[in-house]
Formats: C-alpha cells, structure tokens, sequence
C-alpha cells in the first residue's frame, strides 16, 4: 500500500466517532469533530492529477462533498477522470455533514453526472436520486454513463445490476453486533472485484460476505476480514 499522499494536520485533531449500540444493525452514531476538521482540507494540488487519472479504480464519497477544500477537490478530481476507468461514488449520507436534504441531493447528482459506479443503500439512494427501488435505480442511470449500480438491502442482500442483466444477492445470517464498518469492508471486497473483472454475482457475493463478517464483529477497522475469511465463508454459504 503507497501511503505517499497520506498527509498529517498538525493544528486539529483527528475527529472521533462514537456509536450507541441500541440497535446493533443501525446504530446510533455521534460526531465529535469541528467544522474544518483535517478530512475537510485536502488541497487538489497535493495529489497528482496524473496519478487521479490513472487509477483503475477511483472512489469518492458524497460525504465528503458536503464542505471544504476537499469537496472541491473531488469534483475536480471527478471532471479529471472524465469518466475514465471505473469511477465509484459511494452514496454515503452523514445527515450532520449537510446542511439539508436538498443540498445533499443537488451536489450528489452533480457528481453523479462524473460517476460510472454508483453505490448506497436505500435510504441513500433516496436522498440522492429520491428513489428506493432498485429497478427503478438502475432504469433510470444504467444506459447513460453509469455502468453498475449496487444498492444494498441490509438484511435483504445487495441488489447489483449492470447493462446486461441485474440480480439480488442473498443476505448471509450472522448474529450482528455492530454495522459499522461493514459498508467499508463490502467497498474494499468491491474493489478488489472491479480490479480484477470479477462477473457481478462474484462481486455481490464477496462484498455481501466481506460486510456480513464485520457486522458480526464489534470492532469496525480492526474486525476487517482476510481474503481467505471471505472466501471462506462465501464457499459455505454457496456450498
């Protein structure tokens, strides 16, 4: 891993994130970090334009539209792309991040016009699109520029769907202690797919797999799975 543009704020603090286990599948989640917190202040000049472009795979995040010197890198980073290689915006909606609703949705399909693989889950799509149907997503996007939608079910699977054909993943029971981080480790297992050109039910299922292992961890990064625990579990499941 290149961790040559990781950079360190040295006048704020990292912000922390505390979340109230009183329902394990949607906790409740508390911010504590300041307006210009060091996520907010990343100048387009400290990351390569070339190095922008050139990626197989570049993921954004519409939270990180909503303030900033960062918002206004991504969007240049995205005109950048032009719709080069596969551009993920992964619809993830922080309510505290907004000012409203509305502005969350007009600078999220902005970025959507720049974005060729879109993926949320219900609630998220419906902020960004005011849809929750996943057919009805993926009618109106797929055919333009974007080439995969991925709308996540919760504990009714993922639904996947590209120009070709479209289906839903199976959620995989696991006694869920906490959510948090399981979007995160279906995005990494999502990516490592769209690397390698996995079909897209091979897609749906690792990521399905690789979220379902940390919700059934209390931790978020240190409950990320291995591949071959990913594997693993995928192999049982489909067995």
């Amino acid at each position: 891993v290149d961790t040559s543009y990781v950079g360190i704020d040295e006048s704020q603090f990292s912000p922390a994130v505390f979340a109230a286990m009183d329902d394990p599948y949607n906790p409740t989640i508390f911010f504590n970090r300041p307006q210009n917190a060091p996520d907010t202040k990343i100048l387009a000049n400290q990351v390569s334009e070339q190095v922008i472009k050139s990626a197989k795979v570049f993921w954004a995040s519409a939270c990180a539209l909503a303030t900033g010197e960062t918002a206004k890198s991504i969007q240049g980073w995205l005109l950048a792309r032009n719709l080069q290689g596969q551009t993920v915006l992964d619809l993830d909606y922080r309510p505290t991040f907004w000012q409203s609703e509305s502005m969350a949705r007009t600078v999220t399909m902005k970025a959507i016009e720049s974005s060729n693989i879109l993926v949320g889950n219900r609630k998220e799509f419906e902020v960004a699109t005011g849809l929750t149907d996943p057919d009805q997503i993926s009618k109106k996007f797929l055919g333009k520029q974007v080439s995969l939608v991925i709308v996540k079910l919760g504990e009714n699977g993922v639904y996947i769907a590209n120009k070709e054909t479209n289906l839903v993943v199976k959620p995989i029971k696991v006694d869920v202690r906490c959510g948090l981080g399981a979007g995160d480790a279906f995005g990494g297992m999502l990516v490592h797919g769209l690397i390698r050109s996995w079909d897209i039910e091979k897609i749906g299922n690792y990521a399905n797999a690789s979220g379902a292992i940390v919700a059934s961890r209390l931790l978020c990064s240190d409950a990320m799975p291995s591949f071959d625990e990913v594997q693993g579990l995928v192999s049982g499941v489909l067995s």
